[in-house]
């Protein structure tokens, strides 16, 4: 992957929901309840071949969601962190996701040009 496709990724699946959630605890904590959700990945717990960005985003937010919660824990607010695991929507088809072009010879053959091994 390019810099600028690994930075967006990590923009998107990191930053994105961190900034949500920043956003969030100076009202909760005057109101010194609520519950603050993320909805993260089973792909922030184990990595896959060719997917390096999207599991490093994830785990990055599982981490920041586990130091969060005792940041907040005194002011009574509770976190939760949701892994769902994969299950079958359109997210995979070429109408909804962009791949990395490829750009290193030697992983043609095991990426087929460019598609996950799993889209084989």
């Amino acid at each position: 992957m390019q810099p600028s496709d690994v930075r967006a990724r990590v923009e998107t699946n990191l930053f994105g929901p961190l900034n949500v959630t920043r956003a969030v605890p100076p009202f909760i904590r005057a109101q010194r309840s609520r519950l603050v959700v993320t909805i993260s990945s089973t792909a922030g717990i184990a990595g896959q071949e060719f997917c390096t960005a999207y599991p490093a985003a994830t785990f990055g937010l599982e981490d920041w969601m586990e130091s969060l919660t005792p940041e907040v824990a005194p002011y009574g607010i509770p976190t939760m962190l949701v892994e769902p695991g994969f299950f079958r929507t359109d997210l995979l088809t070429p109408e909804s996701t962009s791949y990395a072009q490829p750009g290193i010879d030697d992983y043609a053959e095991r990426t087929g040009g460019g598609r996950l091994p799993s889209d084989r």
